[in-house]
């Protein structure tokens, strides 16, 4: 299994600065692989957002993927949180997985420099990574476009005992506002 880790600039400004970190995960001809996990070691002054792709994740932005059957792509977006001082970092791309019930680990450290802003018109950008990204939150924008929640007004329900519950009714629409099913999901509060 071979997991390549690449920043989409090698340099990043010491303040409000953002990139992204693309992990390419070939898959394997090895059958038997599971509960692939990635896990960032990020420096002090530098986090993560979710990774783009919306696979599981914890707080500490280790990621599991339970099996692996074609070529995967993670991407997280970096952010700087202050100023950092100049010089150079290091993020810890550890990748790990179980074959054949044995525990296999390997550790990348990916080099960042930290520069000043004057010097950002200056950085150098890998273009692929930036289409990649390009291309990944396009994806996501049409496929969150496509579904939608349709929201009626409360309801009041009135129970055996004289007591009554409001309840929201909503549907979950499809792309063409068909509803999945004719059964309403509802949200009670408690009775008043």
């Amino acid at each position: 299994m071979n997991v390549n880790a690449l920043l989409e600039k090698q340099q990043l400004e010491c303040t409000e600065g953002l990139n992204h970190l693309l992990i390419h995960i070939e898959a394997s001809t090895i059958s038997g692989i599971k509960n692939f996990r990635i896990d960032l070691s990020l420096p002090e002054g530098i986090s993560a957002l979710k990774n783009l792709n919306n696979w599981p994740e914890n707080e500490r932005h280790e990621v599991t993927i339970p099996e692996i059957h074609e070529d995967t792509d993670l991407i997280f977006e970096l952010v700087t949180e202050g100023e950092l001082p100049l010089g150079q970092l290091f993020i810890d791309v550890t990748s790990s997985y179980v074959l054949h019930g044995k525990l296999i680990k390997c550790k990348k450290h990916i080099s960042l420099m930290i520069v000043s802003e004057e010097m950002s018109d200056q950085i150098v950008v890998d273009s692929e990574i930036v289409s990649r990204v390009a291309k990944l939150k396009n994806d996501f924008k049409q496929e969150s476009e496509q579904y939608s929640f349709v929201i009626l007004p409360a309801i009041r329900l009135i129970t055996a005992n004289g007591m009554y519950h409001l309840c929201h009714l909503f549907y979950h629409r499809m792309p063409n506002n068909v509803p999945i099913n004719d059964n309403p999901i509802y949200h009670s509060i408690p009775p008043v």
